[in-house]
């Protein structure tokens, strides 16, 4: 009988640890069903709105170092940037200087 016991006992915990995982795996999924999207548009949006700000000061500081500055910002961002007068003559495009 203790092996029965013993095997009783693997069995309930095999069942309870099936049970947690199902939850969490459900709980996961849940979660970035409902949260993880928004959350990401969120914090995109709100680092869009950031790059843009900061070309728009840089334009109108004149900055000698427009270029070098567009590439620094490029590279901490992960972004392309492409620069437009009102009549959208490309005043900068970093997409045509790199192969």
């Amino acid at each position: 009988m203790r092996w029965w016991n013993e095997a009783h006992n693997q069995i309930q915990a095999f069942y309870h640890n099936d049970q947690s995982d199902c939850f969490f795996v459900f709980l996961s999924w849940f979660l970035n069903d409902r949260f993880l999207e928004r959350f990401y548009l969120f914090n995109k949006k709100n680092s869009l709105i950031q790059t843009h700000q900061t070309i728009n000061n840089l334009y109108r500081e004149d900055s000698a170092d427009i270029e070098l500055e567009l590439e620094k910002l490029e590279s901490a961002k992960g972004v392309r940037i492409i620069v437009a007068d009102k009549k959208f003559k490309i005043k900068y495009a970093s997409f045509f200087q790199r192969g």
